[in-house]
């Protein structure tokens, strides 16, 4: 699979590596100059993860050769920065785009699906978000990493899950799909006849519990992350109605 990674940070890095190594052909494109030429010569970011040797085969771009023909654009950019980045390099996304960034966009409170709904027109369908108690350090050391994928798209999510999974020595980086909603997604609001800003979450979560500890432990932790998410929304009332 033909996959272009945006966001050559320890994150990023550690996912385009190990697609790569998993047998895709992967394209890591930033803006760092520095970070760009330790991956081709040395492979090695020497900038965000120093002395973690690469896979031969990842290529480094700069951001202005961007090609958007690609199987799957995956979003490494720090959640503040996505709007500016995208449309200052005029990114386009001509296929299915999973975000491995976290957070909400502080200056509007927009969460990141929003954000590739409003600059990129992305249909949801085509949205997935990866998540998960992972470190890029032991991510490239092939240590062992169970993270979730989900997405509106049951399809979408199996491949991804066929795409990150791996069988190598060492290297156990499990993806769960058992998490139906979106991590950052699923979040309906609503204006009731009183003006009180209001939630309707009826279908925020559809939970098929494995009784695995690996994944049941990263279920939680997402469970978590999305109860994190929802009371902070909660309380994002306009001025407007507390007239």
């Amino acid at each position: 699979m033909k996959i272009n990674v945006i966001g050559a940070g320890a994150w990023g890095t550690a996912v385009a590596n190990l697609l790569c190594e998993n047998g895709n052909e992967v394209t890591l494109y930033s803006h760092e100059n520095d970070a760009i030429e330790s991956i081709n010569k040395f492979h090695e970011n020497k900038i965000y993860l120093e002395s973690y040797n690469l896979c031969e085969n990842l290529v480094a771009k700069n951001i202005n050769e961007y090609n958007s023909e690609c199987d799957l654009l995956i979003n490494a950019v720090p959640t503040q920065y996505i709007r500016h980045y995208y449309v200052k390099h005029n990114i386009k996304c001509n296929s299915n785009l999973l975000n491995i960034s976290k957070g909400i966009e502080n200056s509007t409170n927009f969460l990141i699906h929003e954000l590739f709904e409003l600059i990129l027109n992305l249909p949801q369908n085509n949205y997935a978000v990866l998540s998960g108690p992972s470190h890029a350090e032991e991510t490239v050391n092939h240590l062992p990493t169970t993270v979730v994928i989900a997405s509106k798209n049951q399809e979408l999510k199996l491949q991804l899950q066929d795409l990150f999974n791996n069988s190598y020595s060492g290297l156990s980086f499990n993806v769960s799909v058992e998490l139906f909603c979106l991590i950052d997604i699923d979040f309906l609001y609503s204006i009731n006849s009183s003006g009180v800003n209001c939630i309707d979450v009826s279908f925020l979560i559809e939970f098929n519990i494995t009784f695995s500890s690996s994944i049941f432990s990263i279920s939680f932790d997402s469970l978590l992350f999305i109860l994190s998410i929802f009371i902070y929304r909660s309380f994002l009332v306009d001025a407007s109605t507390l007239n």
